[in-house]
């Protein structure tokens, strides 16, 4: 037993048949409700009265006029889930369509069992009039009436950005800054583009990812500086549900802040793979990299530490994925060197490379995905060879072994959109035959599929 602490509340009563067969009926009832859940009925009269179809025939929306059919896509175009209510003045207000045809629309709505009618006591205007469309025929409808995802999402990334504005972040926010470059993007293209640091951009294959790259950079913005940092893996539970719920975004996020520390988010360790012949000291004391049986790993913190002390490192293969350099790792010859760049290379991979790189300025060599990113990405780290004046040049990542791979897959829009862009760099001159045949079969490789017993290190 606990004391109750009631509260007035109006609730739907039950269906009942009405004095019109094919519609059943419902009177919004007072009721003294309790949150223990326990109820207590109120003698007084019905706020209202509720009507639904008694049969359901969805799918009849098909067959409406057009008129009324756009009319409801403009009246739902920003619903994405849950249940959604209207009233008759807000339908003729959002659509094109006459309040005789509004009026005949909500009828439909209502025989189909598309949807519920809610009239209130007294019904001082017919305006005033609900329509209330339950959650569960909501994404059929919207399908019946050709609201994509795609387009669903497009419109939740506008509210996104909406709420970034309004939320007004004192001016040099860092996160905001960003939140501003890509808004401005999306307002140019219409599409996913993020601006990485070194002014790359990079344009997503998924609405979805880039979504919960906003409810990401919200939920960081939000927080108070001042307070302690949050775990990555705390941060993805608390938005997606799910501990390892951000991975999917998380080179993204490193790509556009470097270390997210700076944000306030703790990481586990990142970490650096690397194979070469090169000794340094770190903390006054001597490693060397070469010792290592197949390759060292090294965490951010102490690769930021290490200075290279000697090398006989001749040549410096970069890889694109982890997998790939674990294979080939221990297969180098004397006097080569190879490090994983982790995709698009990350604050502390790229700092490494131009350290190894100064201290000994050597050729290149870059191993990645034969698709748009992989050229770009490959033409980013080259770079850091042109910084110290050496060479580079592609590795596997010709025309020949695009149509030599076992398995490749289609492109997709994005990637075309790439390739058209990637064709007017003039330091994308050396992929300009693979662009195009690429372009030609409309198909990419993944640099794990290719057959590595034919690659010379």
């Amino acid at each position: 037993m606990h004391e109750h602490e009631w509260k007035n509340v109006f609730k739907k009563g039950p269906w009942a048949k009405s004095p019109r067969p094919e519609l059943l009926m419902a009177y919004e009832l007072k009721v003294r409700k309790c949150v223990c859940g326990e109820e207590q009925k109120i003698k007084s009269a019905p706020k209202g009265i509720w009507w639904k179809g008694e049969n359901i025939q969805i799918t009849r929306i098909k067959t409406y006029p057009e008129r009324w059919k756009k009319g409801l896509k403009d009246s739902l175009r920003e619903t994405l889930d849950g249940t959604k209510t209207l009233s008759l003045e807000t339908l003729a207000n959002r659509s094109e369509l006459l309040w005789s045809e509004v009026e005949e629309l909500s009828q439909s709505l209502l025989l189909d069992g598309v949807a519920e009618r809610f009239e209130k006591y007294p019904n001082k205007s017919p305006r005033d009039v609900k329509i209330v469309i339950p959650a569960e025929n909501l994404q059929l409808i919207r399908e019946l009436l050709g609201l994509t995802k795609k387009e669903a999402d497009a419109v939740e990334i506008d509210s996104l950005f909406e709420i970034f504005e309004k939320e007004r972040f004192p001016e040099g926010h860092a996160v905001a800054q960003v939140v501003d470059q890509m808004a401005r993007l999306w307002q140019e293209t219409r599409k996913p583009t993020l601006l990485l640091q070194g002014e790359t951009t990079v344009t997503l294959k998924s609405l979805v990812n880039y979504k919960l790259i906003l409810v990401t950079l919200l939920e960081i913005a939000k927080r108070d500086p001042s307070r302690q940092g949050i775990y990555f893996r705390e941060l993805s539970a608390k938005i997606t549900g799910d501990s390892k719920g951000l991975y999917v975004i998380r080179s993204y996020l490193r790509g556009m802040f470097g270390d997210l520390k700076y944000l306030g988010v703790i990481e586990h360790a990142p970490l650096l793979f690397c194979r070469a012949p090169v000794a340094g000291e770190m903390n006054g004391c001597h490693l060397d990299l070469w010792a290592a049986a197949d390759y060292a790993v090294m965490t951010e913190s102490t690769a930021s530490t290490f200075k290279p002390t000697q090398s006989h490192c001749r040549s410096l293969l970069l890889i694109e994925n982890q997998t790939t350099f674990e294979a080939v790792a221990s297969r180098l010859p004397a006097g080569a060197g190879a490090i994983f760049l982790a995709g698009y290379p990350p604050g502390h991979v790229q700092t490494f490379i131009k350290r190894i790189l100064k201290f000994k300025p050597i050729p290149g060599k870059l191993w990645c995905d034969i698709d748009p990113d992989g050229i770009e990405i490959a033409l980013m780290a080259g770079k850091y060879f042109e910084e110290v004046g050496q060479k580079w040049e592609p590795h596997g990542m010709s025309k020949e072994w695009l149509l030599d791979a076992p398995i490749s897959k289609p492109l997709d829009d994005r990637d075309r959109e790439k390739l058209k862009v990637l064709k007017t760099r003039s330091d994308a001159k050396v992929f300009y035959p693979l662009i195009d045949e690429m372009e030609k079969i409309g198909r990419k490789v993944e640099q794990e599929v290719i057959d590595q017993e034919k690659l010379q290190f």
